[in-house]
C-alpha cells in the first residue's frame, strides 16, 4: 500500500517539476516598410527640450517610443499627416 502511495507522490512531484520549469522566451521581430523617402525632422523632448535621436525607437505594444538621454522621459513618436 505504501509503495503505491509513494509512486503517486513521486508522479505528482515530477508533474509539478515539469509544469513549473522556465519557458523559452519568444522573440518577436517587427519590420517597417516605408512608402517614399522619409524626412526626419529634429525631435525634441517634450519634458526638457533636449535633442533626441529618433532613429532607434523602442517598440512597445506596436508603438515607437524614444527615451530622452538627459531627463529619462519616455515619449511616443508620432507621424504627422501628409495632407
Amino acid at each position: 500500500m505504501y509503495f503505491f502511495i509513494g509512486l503517486v507522490l513521486i508522479a505528482v512531484a515530477v508533474l509539478i517539476l515539469v509544469l513549473t520549469r522556465p519557458r523559452k522566451t519568444v522573440e518577436i521581430k517587427q519590420t517597417l516598410t516605408l512608402s517614399g523617402t522619409p524626412t526626419i525632422k529634429e525631435v525634441r523632448c517634450p519634458n526638457c527640450g533636449a535633442m533626441v535621436d529618433p532613429t532607434k525607437p523602442e517598440i512597445v505594444n506596436g508603438r515607437p517610443y524614444v527615451t530622452c538621454r538627459y531627463c529619462g522621459n519616455k515619449f511616443e513618436l508620432t507621424e504627422e499627416p501628409k495632407w
